[in-house]
């Protein structure tokens, strides 16, 4: 009897934590709109705030800030263009599903003075807590994220300079499934810091322009850190501490004609983002490096093929994955076809903000570099991989790991 009584006394408490969970979960709605669907927000169609290039905003941000009301829900959005000027906020606990035919357009103009247009499409933020400073830190911002693609869906920057289709930080538990990234202009597509558990899978990423003021390289998925001193990441609701990301896996995605599919810019002292898998996507025609690793610890890049790295006048200083500050990467199974050099290790230190950081180095186990012999290569200059350890922009007699006679296709 007292065994039966602590058994219960154990189980208990767990099973009512899961019917707590599961009638959480049966109480959240599904909302589905169209472009004909009115705004949740009463008086808005009257107001001076509503306009052709605003209504769309206002209708789906009605419904999130509903979904966030309710501590969750999800968004059904039916077939149409949708035109968003001004940031949507999507706060933890939604998931927005976007059936066949959606195309969402960013725009940079409203027609009215009473909004003002906005540089992001989606902010993975509470829209309560929009206009805070210093909410959070570490990954206890929102979570249980979800934008999932039914079918052909286009999420469309226009090319509106410094536009960004998304933008994460201190985020847990994020999906983003079967979008068509497209037209960026001296932005990333998604910009990253301090999340954890993140999938973005099945998606294309396809066309950016560089700004003629900066002419620096942008990567369509960016991973950073909210640290202050390298000024990459801006947007005062974090608390700005320097949280790498973890648990990222970017499997299945298309990136073309880009600057950078994937990767890091600056570093933040001491940190390591953690856990970056990237699996298997297709890269081509990009601009820089296919990949860009900036102080990743043990991150995994299987199963990619990268095509095409730079033009005429940059192609041989180029390589397919550029790494820096590496611990134990596993960088194996990957096809590089028509690239100067498929991988290189050097030494780096940031440019700019943050420069005054110490130089990061690479860290590689035996097991390591065996593995990097097992890249197939075609059509590159080199049949080897370069590791430059010695210091900063010292590039002269490098330890090379000769690609295996079976990988290699000239």
């Amino acid at each position: 009897m007292k065994k039966l009584l602590v058994l219960y006394v154990l189980i208990c408490p767990i099973w009512f934590g899961l019917s707590m969970d599961s009638s959480a979960a049966s109480k959240q709605k599904t909302y589905t709109i169209s472009t004909k669907s009115k705004p949740l927000q009463k008086g808005i169609i009257k107001s001076k705030k509503y306009t052709n290039k605003t209504k769309h905003f206002y209708l789906l941000d009605g419904y999130l800030r509903k979904i966030e009301k309710n501590k969750g829900g999800k968004l059904i959005v039916k077939k149409g263009t949708y035109k968003i000027a001004r940031t949507l906020y999507i706060p933890s606990n939604t998931t927005i599903e976007f059936q066949d035919g959606v195309h969402l357009e960013k725009l940079k103009s409203t027609d009215t003075k009473y909004v003002k247009p906005t540089n992001e499409l989606f902010m993975f933020l509470a829209p309560s807590k929009a206009n805070k400073k210093a909410l959070y830190s570490q990954y206890n911002g929102q979570k249980n994220i979800k934008l999932v693609g039914k079918g052909n869906v286009t999420v469309d920057l226009k090319y509106k300079k410094y536009v960004k289709a998304i933008v994460m930080g201190h985020n847990a538990n994020i999906t983003i499934d079967n979008l068509d990234f497209i037209n960026a202009y001296g932005a990333s597509f998604v910009h990253m810091v301090a999340s954890k558990n993140v999938i973005i899978k099945n998606s294309e990423f396809a066309n950016s322009h560089q700004t003629i003021e900066a002419q620096e390289e942008k990567n369509a998925i960016h991973i950073d850190t909210p640290d202050a001193k390298t000024k990459d990441w801006t947007y005062d609701w974090s608390k700005f501490d320097n949280t790498p990301n973890a648990n990222v896996t970017i499997k299945n995605n298309i990136f073309v004609a880009v600057d950078r599919a994937v990767g890091t810019r600056k570093y933040s002292m001491g940190k390591y983002h953690k856990n970056i898998h990237l699996l298997n996507n297709e890269i081509k025609n990009v601009r820089s490096e296919a990949i860009r690793v900036i102080n990743w610890d043990r991150p995994v890049i299987t199963g990619n093929q990268i095509d095409t790295v730079g033009d005429e006048d940059n192609f041989k200083s180029l390589r397919g994955i550029l790494v820096s500050g590496a611990k134990y990467p596993t960088i194996t199974h990957n096809k590089f076809s028509t690239v100067a050099r498929g991988v290189q290790f050097i030494v780096w230190k940031n440019q700019g903000y943050g420069q005054s950081f110490p130089l990061v180095r690479n860290s590689l186990s035996t097991k390591n570099k065996q593995a990097l012999k097992q890249n197939e290569f075609n059509y590159t200059e080199e049949l080897f991989i370069r590791i430059n350890d010695k210091g900063y922009e010292d590039y002269g007699n490098p330890e090379k790991i000769y690609i295996d006679e079976k990988y290699r296709f000239q």
